[in-house]
């Protein structure tokens, strides 16, 4: 029986090395498996770091691009506006002028109707035959000349 626990006792010290090499064998795959994962894990959550901050920065550009195109957009609507309330204001000052000048020419006319209704009723060519007289002269200076 001793005898047997001899053989039991060698044989373990046969297999140790082995079961110690296996050990270190299945220790070192683990260790360098969690190093490279631990390693991989602080690259990976940097990246996505890295991705978030450029997200955010790509948002901060883009509203930043809003805000400029609206304000772009503010100032062309203005100055748009500006030019045709311009154009309006001279379309206003136009149409008054014309009216003005309408006022006038019919007061004229209306100064001069009376000496258009009189020249009307004179007999042109008779007066011609006497242009010659110092009486029509003297009476009508500016309108021998006319006739």
């Amino acid at each position: 029986m001793f005898e047997t626990l001899g053989y039991v006792f060698v044989g373990l010290g046969a297999l140790a090395p082995w079961v110690m090499l296996a050990g270190l064998f299945l220790g070192r795959h683990w260790l360098v498996a969690r190093i490279e994962k631990g390693v991989q894990h602080g690259f990976d959550r940097r990246l996505e770091e890295l991705r978030a901050e450029l997200r955010q920065s790509e948002e901060r550009l883009k509203s930043t691009l809003r805000d400029r195109e609206n304000e772009i957009a503010l100032l062309r609507n203005t100055v748009l506006a500006g030019s045709a309330s311009r154009q309006s204001l001279l379309d206003k000052r136009r149409f008054e002028a014309v009216e003005r000048v309408w006022t006038a020419v019919n007061n004229l006319a209306g100064n001069l109707r009376l000496l258009s209704e009189f020249m009307a009723r004179l007999n042109v060519d008779e007066m011609g035959k006497d242009a010659g007289d110092p009486r029509i002269k003297k009476a009508w200076p500016c309108s021998v000349h006319l006739i």
